[in-house]
């Protein structure tokens, strides 16, 4: 016996459609003197090919002959239907569900045009959804329970597309050994997973194109056209990119923070540039690290030199293109479990482990919060403090989801990626303490801050 009991898939919202699509299935079993098939007031509204009546399209998906007919079927909707409803929204899944039920009713007709045998029950429409599921989530991983009497009973783990692909093989390997007797539509199952895949491919398809740079790889949504596509796929990380030409500016970095070296930097850095001292000094108590910002080679090197001869240890780095950190892409929430994390835009969605963002930075500028994961080096995620982005936290094992808020992400951060540098912002954020040098009063501080801490993290080796 092999019994499906649930799936590690977590979904970002509440899947109220399914629970309806549920209830509604228990309530008319209920009402239909429990799904007696011989009932008349049931039969009514059961579908029969040779005499078709087209509300029975509709209404024989919500009817079923007995307890476990039910019960299997609604089994499989709420392991596979969450996660399609959550890809799709809870309209598409609704207008979904009866499109592939309208089909699998019309494969069954189909193959049976002549049958005065009643149909009914949800199946035809859950093939669709699991169709639509193996196409969406192919490596999710589905639970089994395996009961072979007193020799074997374990709960297996198994991947969707595997599941479901021997489950359809099985359908067609029925449908051919039964030929058409037993009391079971295998060609409503088969119409309504062909439907379901059908639709989540032109999806998948339809997303794909939405996503394909235009000139100068801007996205279609930036130039007018197609939907908003805020997550392209994540480029890979180009690696260190060597450009030395004479024109190129340079910046010096400080290698630490210690504040009492900031009078003697200032210093430095006047005598040998030309820029106050006092404009040095607070670039350096705003941005911890950024000693010279932007000038020409000769005159960084020189400052370097002078600075190594007082032990004050720095960094000379190209400013341009290729050492800039990535501008992060603002998001409008993000979902985490022990293993993964799903930022989320519109109705995409970008899911990685937690290991993948290379940088955690904390920050606030003019009184807004955020954090930014940097993933690496053309890639990056921001989630400001705001009711308006959802932050939830999901217990896979529990099926169930809380509302984290930023403290909340924050301290998943700390939990869940413990070896992944992270800025002291995270802990504030965590804390719900106060941010104070880390207050921003401009975003060109921060991106100085960010400018210094990015290239850092990268000078120690850090993997982008």
């Amino acid at each position: 016996m092999f019994i499906p009991i649930g799936d590690e898939n977590p979904t970002e919202r509440t899947p109220f459609v399914n629970y309806a699509i549920i209830v509604l299935n228990v309530a008319a079993f209920l009402v239909f003197g429990l799904g007696d098939p011989r009932d008349p007031a049931l039969i009514r509204w059961e579908m029969v090919p040779a005499d078709l009546q087209w509300p029975t399209l509709f209404t024989n998906l919500f009817l079923h002959a007995g307890w476990m007919h039910l019960i299997g079927n609604m089994v499989f909707l709420w392991i596979f239907g969450d996660n399609v409803e959550d890809r799709l929204g809870h309209i598409g899944y609704v207008v979904f569900y009866f499109v592939c039920g309208l089909a699998a009713d019309g494969a069954h007709i189909a193959t049976n045009p002549n049958s005065l045998i009643p149909t009914l029950g949800a199946s035809g429409a859950i093939s669709g959804v699991m169709g639509a599921y193996v196409l969406f989530y192919p490596r999710a991983v589905v639970k089994t329970f395996v009961w072979l009497g007193i020799w074997y009973a374990d709960v297996v783990r198994t991947p969707a597309y595997l599941w479901i692909g021997l489950w359809f093989v099985l359908q067609l390997l029925q449908n051919l050994l039964s030929r058409g007797a037993g009391g079971i539509a295998y060609f409503a199952h088969i119409g309504g997973f062909v439907a379901g895949i059908a639709i989540a491919g032109i999806i998948k398809a339809a997303n794909r194109r939405g996503r394909e740079p235009g000139p100068e790889g801007s996205l279609p949504e930036a130039r007018g056209e197609g939907p908003r596509r805020p997550f392209a796929p994540i480029p890979d990380d180009p690696g260190i990119e060597w450009l030395d030409e004479p024109a190129d500016s340079y910046s010096l970095l400080s290698l630490n923070e210690d504040p009492s070296n900031v009078a003697q930097i200032s210093e430095v850095v006047s005598a040998l540039g030309g820029e106050p001292s006092h404009e040095v000094a607070r670039r350096l108590q705003t941005t911890r690290g950024m000693i010279a910002r932007k000038i020409p080679r000769d005159a960084a090197a020189m400052i370097q030199r002078e600075l190594q001869s007082r032990g004050i240890p720095s960094a000379l780095i190209l400013h341009n293109r290729a050492n800039l950190p990535p501008k992060p892409a603002i998001v409008d929430g993000a979902s985490w479990d022990d293993r993964s994390i799903r930022f989320r835009s519109g109705e995409q969605i970008a899911k990685m482990p937690w290991a993948s963002p290379f940088l955690w930075v904390a920050a606030r500028i003019e009184g807004r919060a955020f954090v930014d994961a940097f993933i690496n080096r053309r890639a990056a995620y921001r989630l400001y403090d705001s009711r308006a982005v959802q932050l939830t936290e999901i217990d896979p094992s529990g099926r169930s989801e809380v509302d984290a808020g930023f403290a909340g992400f924050a301290r998943a951060i700390r939990t869940y990626a413990p070896d992944s540098p992270a800025n002291e912002g995270v802990a504030i954020a965590a804390g719900q303490e106060v941010w104070g040098r880390l207050d921003f009063p401009v975003e060109s501080d921060y991106d100085d801050y960010v400018f210094w801490l990015y290239n850092l993290i990268l000078a120690r080796g850090v993997r982008a």
